[in-house]
């Protein structure tokens, strides 16, 4: 997968910019609040990265900033970030259910599982 492509702004690819800031001004309150010590949100649509903002803390008790950089532990949040594309292009009609999945990642085209 490549690297997205920077664009002029949101509204180039059918974003706005003013909805986007209001991502930032809410998880901004959430970490004022003290309910989250930071995020790094990244919006790309089209292959064009459109939104990155760093904010809050990667380490919030000895008050090191949190970068566009910082890697996370994400444990099993990428299950329902998988579903989601899923059934985005199931909505565009580009993934059919009932589809073998060696249709769409041919390394499991031969892939058998063994009766029980």
């Amino acid at each position: 997968m490549g690297h997205a492509r920077a664009a002029d702004k949101p509204e180039d690819v059918g974003l706005s910019s003013e909805r986007l800031a209001r991502i930032g001004r809410v998880l901004r309150g959430e970490v004022d609040a003290g309910r989250m010590p930071g995020a790094v949100v990244a919006i790309a649509r089209k292959g064009a990265l459109v939104h990155l903002d760093a904010l809050g803390y990667r380490d919030k008790e000895a008050r090191v900033a949190m970068t566009d950089d910082t890697l996370f532990w994400a444990a099993s949040m990428t299950k329902p970030m998988t579903v989601v594309g899923a059934l985005m292009l199931l909505e565009q009609g580009k993934l059919l259910i009932d589809d073998p999945i060696g249709k769409y990642l041919p390394e499991f085209r031969e892939m058998r599982v063994p009766a029980a």
